[in-house]
């Protein structure tokens, strides 16, 4: 009797621990199924925004998504980055001037938003502001200015420099407000765009325009809009290449909706996004990479009657323009920068000098030329007569000044000349 109780006991065992064991199994089961299936949930999980490289070493940056790309740099532990593409758990970056994919699964999510260490306040202003006093501008915390170099206009079509740039331009300059411009574009195809490049080219180039922020491209008017989204991209990246082309630091501008609704990012990689969104949140909802959020187009600034727009700069464009080379300055090294000492005006040369870093010393100096002015045909405001010469006179299109004057021979007599205050003589035979 009791052997047979004991034999019971032992089955009664024995049945616990198999049931024990085929427990144990599918709890494990379940654990390692789970595991598989919130890793797989997880790659779908991934979205646009900033991360930081969360490895032992370093994260290697591929030219494609999985690794059988190409590697194209890595990215040293605690490097924050913004994820401006995702293909599974693959995020599409830019790194040292590369842009490639990096495995999201070796990161942590830091947010939706770019990281703004940097924050300068910049207004955009065309003729529509009127007379300004930049000196109040200055002394209202104004850090930068975005002038309209120019306009094509809708019906006609043509091509016109803002009439008030070279005004704003030097008022702004001699403020100690650096500045860069943009050009309003309704162009309707890509050699229209193109025109429109060097249109603004040739006027910085005759104006000896010293710009420390980019050149932009404004492409927002609603009567281009049929021209569909292949169009207004291959419109930007024509005239930002062109600008390019002509060693300026190029740029685009338009609102949010415009940039998710009519251009393709692939053309914003190593170029200056500059984008309007007028809300009351704390920061744009635009997902992509950007250097200037245009919030407001009803700011207020001391020195500008009425309304202006108003904008966060969150790039140091000065500093990367002057150390890359663009816009007409010496490329720096590390150990390097350029000091403007004096901006140039219409009646004198502008100054800079080149100081070393180490040492804070001049390594040399060199003048920025004088601004130059759109003159008018020469024209005869007094007729000769038989007893006395006429006068014909060029005048400043931008002031009304009067440029140069010019004596036109009497009737009876033969060369005359006059001397108008410069180093030379105006001859008329």
């Amino acid at each position: 009797m009791q052997i047979k109780v004991r034999e019971n006991m032992e089955k009664r065992r024995n049945v616990f621990r198999y049931i024990s064991f085929i427990m144990s199994f599918i709890m494990i089961f379940s654990i390692f199924s789970a595991g598989e299936l919130t890793a797989k949930a997880d790659e779908f999980t991934f979205q646009l925004g900033m991360y930081a490289v969360n490895v032992n070493t370093r994260l290697r940056l591929r030219s494609e998504p999985g690794t059988n790309g190409a590697i194209l740099d890595s990215l040293p532990n605690g490097t924050v980055v913004y994820v401006t593409e995702v293909n599974g758990s693959w995020g599409k970056i830019t790194y040292n001037g590369k842009t490639g994919w990096i495995s999201l699964e070796y990161t942590i999510f830091r947010g939706d938003t770019l990281p703004h260490t940097l924050k300068r306040k910049v207004i955009d202003v065309s003729y529509h502001q009127g007379n300004i006093n930049w000196n109040a501008v200055k002394a209202d915390g104004v850090e930068a200015a975005i002038l309209r170099i120019g306009v094509r206009y809708t019906r006609s079509k043509e091509i016109d420099m803002d009439t008030k740039f070279l005004e704003y331009y030097e008022g702004a300059t001699k403020a100690g407000i650096p500045v860069g411009v943009y050009f309003y574009s309704v162009s309707l195809n890509v050699q229209q765009a193109l025109d429109e490049a060097d249109f603004v080219i040739t006027a910085l180039k005759n104006n000896n325009i010293v710009l420390e922020y980019p050149v932009f491209y404004d492409i927002e008017d609603k009567n281009i809009y049929y021209l569909g989204k292949e169009m207004w991209t291959a419109m930007s990246n024509a005239f930002m290449t062109k600008i390019e082309e002509a060693g300026y630091y190029a740029g685009i501008y338009t609102s949010k909706w415009h940039f998710e609704t009519y251009i393709d990012p692939s053309i914003l990689v190593g170029r200056a996004v500059w984008v309007a969104e007028y809300t009351t949140k704390e920061n744009t909802t635009y997902k992509g990479d950007y250097g200037m959020w245009q919030y407001s187009n009803t700011g207020r600034v001391n020195g500008i009657n009425g309304y202006v727009d108003m904008n966060w700069c969150y790039v140091d464009w000065p500093s990367f323009i002057k150390k890359n080379g663009y816009n007409g300055f010496e490329k720096q090294d590390e150990n390097t920068y350029w000091d403007i000492i004096s901006a140039p005006t219409h009646e004198k040369d502008g100054e800079r000098i080149l100081i070393d870093k180490k040492t804070g010393k001049a390594i040399k100096g060199e003048l920025i030329p004088r601004l130059k002015y759109r003159a008018s045909e020469p024209t005869v405001v007094k007729q000769p007569t038989a007893a006395q010469d006429g006068l014909m006179q060029t005048v400043c299109l931008d002031t009304g000044v009067i440029l140069g004057q010019t004596p036109v021979p009497s009737l009876n007599s033969g060369p005359a000349s006059y001397d108008f205050g410069t180093d030379e003589d105006w001859i008329v035979q």
